[in-house]
């Protein structure tokens, strides 16, 4: 049972909860965009330099190349779990300040 901020002031404080979450939302998207960006770039310079898909998983994590690599997509996971749990806090904060 959501109720509605009884007063203006109310409202207002509850719009900067979610204006703050807002940001945090789009901080946290812009790093996983740059996470990815990064190890997409490290991966096609990999296919480009050996002809194959980089194997994540078996001998190519310990070539040269291979540890960045690895902790590039670690990066992108990482960046991605900090999105999904700012996007939930925000969808909380939505919920519980301005049901509108």
């Amino acid at each position: 049972a959501m109720s509605k901020p009884q007063t203006p002031g109310q409202l207002a404080a509850a719009l900067c909860v979610i204006g703050e979450h807002a940001i945090w939302v789009h901080r946290a998207w812009i790093a996983r965009n740059e996470a990815r960006a990064l190890r997409q770039k490290l991966l096609h310079a990999w296919a480009d330099d050996t002809g194959e898909w980089f194997n994540e998983k078996g001998g190519d994590r310990d070539e040269e190349g291979g540890p960045e690599i690895v902790a590039a997509i670690e990066a992108t996971k990482v960046a991605q779990r900090a999105l999904n749990n700012a996007r939930g806090k925000l969808q909380a904060a939505i919920r519980k300040g301005a049901p509108l």
